[in-house]
């Protein structure tokens, strides 16, 4: 399947510059029940979802796999993806009003609720990283990136989060013992084809496509959910408002994610997976496969796994440590798992009478 032309527009751009200078909405009213086949709905809910950019990476594709094979139609629910500059900024636009939920690295509502935003997470379509740490050939350890130079998205970024929990397994410190680039994530693979830096952390697709289509040589140095499982990352948030008000639609729309996770990590639908993911996020579908067979499986089918507290707990004291948030506080301020539960249950319940 050929790529989508604004991946590629951004990327070949991207390259092109460097080498030459060396994911408002509302609910509306008609939703009834979850869980019926297309047409038996009474009405449905139409709602835009704030989503921090598109196309959606591999790692986000439970909630967008749900809108485009239909499932969340089934619930009674019409979503609409709005791309949004990053997750922070669909966290605030929610916030702000602007939607009624959105899709956001996890980070973004643990401390928009420090700073006293009344937010509430409610489910998470993608509670692991699938981020793996690339580097040059040449820089083949850990300990081999000390003094060098590597790409982060800056402190308070995900991806500098996710390069410094990497750096401290081997004892090197983000701050001292490496030269940090700051820059935009879109570039970062070109950085690695230029050499400006030798390591960054690249999605599991983007390291594949960068690899196959672009010719970067890399050699992959650590899988962010292997030495950071609790590093929880992505999650649904509204105001604590608009869940007490919309608690039924935020209900069903989780139950499409649980269904929509389900269908995904079967193995029984690798295929049909593949060709519906290269669609949805206009990659090729031989980098799909691959990021497929390595991260296929990590999705959260369950309630436990896709807001495990601990999980919660350990973002929390990182930001602590941080001095992004003054003082922790407890999960469940945050964390309401009522909604994901109930919505479990409706898919037993789809499930058995099917």
């Amino acid at each position: 399947m050929p790529m989508g032309r604004g991946r590629m527009a951004r990327m070949f751009a991207a390259i092109v510059l460097l080498l030459t200078a060396c994911g408002g909405g509302t609910a509306g009213g008609g939703g009834s029940g979850g869980g019926r086949e297309p047409g038996a709905c009474e009405g449905y809910d139409e709602i835009k979802i704030g989503f921090p950019g598109l196309p959606p990476d591999f790692v986000q594709m439970g909630l967008p796999l749900a809108v485009h094979r239909g499932i969340l139609e089934e619930y009674c629910v019409r979503g609409e993806l709005v791309a949004t500059e990053s997750g922070i900024a669909a966290f605030r636009a929610t916030m702000a009003g602007e939607f009624l939920f959105s899709y956001s690295g996890t980070v973004s509502p643990i401390l928009g609720k420090g700073e006293g935003a009344d937010a509430v997470v409610f489910m998470s379509p993608a509670h692991l990283l699938d981020f793996q740490v690339a580097a040059l050939p040449r820089y083949d350890s850990c300990e081999a990136l000390e003094g060098q130079p590597v790409a982060t998205d800056g402190p308070g970024g995900l991806i500098h989060a996710v390069m410094e929990q990497f750096l401290a397994t081997c004892g090197l410190d983000i701050d001292r013992d490496v030269q940090v680039q700051i820059g935009d994530p879109e570039t970062f693979p070109a950085q690695l084809a230029s050499e400006a830096v030798v390591a960054t952390a690249l999605h599991v697709d983007e390291k594949i496509f960068a690899e196959q289509e672009i010719g970067v040589d890399l050699v992959e140095l650590g899988n962010a959910w292997e030495y950071a499982p609790l590093f929880h990352y992505a999650s649904l948030s509204a105001s604590r408002k608009a869940v007490e008000e919309n608690r039924d639609l935020f209900v069903r729309i989780s139950a499409a994610i649980l269904e929509s996770n389900r269908w995904l990590v079967d193995p029984a639908n690798k295929d049909e997976a593949i060709v519906a993911i290269a669609d949805v996020s206009e990659q090729p579908e031989d980098v799909v496969r691959q990021a497929y067979e390595t991260f296929g499986t990590h999705f959260p089918t369950g309630c436990d796994e896709a807001l495990n507290p601990d999980a919660f707990q350990f973002l929390i004291d990182l930001q602590v440590e941080l001095g992004n948030l003054e003082q922790p506080y407890p999960v469940d301020e945050l964390v309401d798992p009522s909604v994901c539960q109930d919505a479990e249950q409706l898919v037993a319940e789809r499930e058995a009478g099917q």
